[in-house]
């Protein structure tokens, strides 16, 4: 599989794009959805936060490295910006196991339970 990389513009990271939604900057200068109101991001990280799709993130994980890869690739070839993901593969890459793994930062949350009345 080869995939041809073409240079785009290098997203800030993510402590900048915190700093901008807190201080009600304009994000689409950081790579998000412009409009005068965010409920375009809003929806985005509402959804990664669905129990269901972290089931799902955790099944391509356990696929292993090849089916991750497939998916990533198929993102950046979708999204037209396979820089974007090379740079994310890269900074992800950098990140220290044993340190994400004693933050617990390794596994989701547990399913919160609900109580039947």
């Amino acid at each position: 599989m080869n995939i041809r990389i073409e240079k785009f513009p290098r997203p800030p990271d993510k402590r900048t794009n915190a700093r901008r939604a807190r201080t009600g900057a304009d994000l689409s200068k950081a790579g998000w959805p412009s409009g005068s109101n965010n409920t375009q991001i809003d929806a985005t990280v509402q959804a990664l936060a669905e129990p269901r799709l972290e089931r799902m993130i955790e099944h391509v994980h356990a696929l292993g490295p090849r089916p991750l890869a497939e998916m990533l690739a198929e993102i950046a070839r979708s999204t037209g910006q396979p820089d974007l993901v090379v740079d994310l593969v890269e900074k992800y890459a950098r990140l220290d196991p044993e340190i994400v793994h004693a933050l617990g930062a390794d596994r989701f949350p547990p399913v919160p339970l609900e109580v039947v009345r």
